[in-house]
């Protein structure tokens, strides 16, 4: 008997607006929607960064546009967002001659960010 083959989950797509160091407006695919925030985050600062590849970015933080709650790293797309909503990522510029910044680089919990010396 032949195997029936098994269904992929439909693919996700989250609108997304920019504030900050750059203002845009674009779809985002993000496969089924169970990548971390973290790895969303990722994409969203790739494709800024090939819309305005003269300005180096860094996202602060990731907001669902509903209602404005942010959404952590760790958790996953599909368990905070619904396919088709709306993200807002807050931008800013970074100095990459000094090895700061980065993708995702503003985007941490609590006021360090980081281990202390």
């Amino acid at each position: 008997m032949p195997r029936l083959p098994v269904p992929t989950p439909p693919a996700w797509r989250l609108s997304v607006v920019t504030e900050g160091a750059a203002e845009l407006k674009f779809i985002l695919p993000c496969d089924d929607g169970s990548m971390p925030v973290l790895e969303l985050t990722r994409r969203l600062v790739e494709r800024c960064q090939s819309l305005t590849p003269s300005v180096p970015l860094v996202a602060d933080r990731l907001v669902d546009a509903r209602d404005g709650s942010t959404l952590f790293p760790e958790d996953i797309a599909r368990e905070v967002l619904d396919d088709g909503d709306t993200v807002s990522v807050f931008l800013r510029r970074t100095n990459t001659d000094d090895g700061s910044g980065g993708i995702g680089g503003g985007a941490t919990r609590g006021r360090g960010g980081g281990a202390t010396r």
